[in-house]
Order: C-alpha cells, then sequence, then structure tokens
C-alpha cells in the first residue's frame, strides 16, 4: 500500500480546515428570524416575550440585548397551539 507523503496530507487537512470553518461558523451566525426581532419592539430588557412561528408554535422567552438591539431568546419549551 502507498502512504501518503506528510507534506501532502498536512495540505490536505489545512484545506479541508479552510472549507469546513466558514460552514460551521455561520452555525451561530445569528438570529435571522423577523418575529424574534418585533416580539420586544415595545419591550425592555429582561422582559417576558413570545412569538408564533410557523402558523401554529409559540414561541416564549425573555428579552435580551443582541447586537445593539432587543431580540426574544426562547428559553421555554416550544408549544403547539390550536388556531
Amino acid at each position: 500500500m502507498k502512504s501518503i507523503h506528510p507534506f501532502t496530507l498536512k495540505k490536505s487537512l489545512v484545506f479541508i480546515a479552510l472549507i469546513a470553518f466558514p460552514l460551521l461558523s455561520t452555525a451561530h451566525d445569528g438570529h435571522h428570524t423577523k418575529p424574534a426581532w418585533d416580539a420586544c419592539k415595545e419591550k425592555v430588557k429582561h422582559d417576558t416575550c413570545s412569538y408564533i412561528m410557523q402558523e401554529n408554535k409559540l414561541y416564549a422567552g425573555t428579552c435580551l440585548v443582541i447586537s445593539d438591539d432587543l431580540m426574544c431568546i426562547r428559553n421555554q419549551p416550544i408549544k403547539s397551539i390550536n388556531k
């Protein structure tokens, strides 16, 4: 069996890391759900908040400062609601 040259292996690992890092780092890139931001428009930090997603999912939490703005951060289980 032919062995891989250590330099080639290092280049391959660096290449994989450079490709994987941007993909993995976007997992915590921010919250892009408008209702979570809107839920705290008329509130102050640490107020309770809630918003509905997918027409029947209630998200409840607390208003916290994210990027100099208030956003509803869910800290309760997601509840299904029937309309």
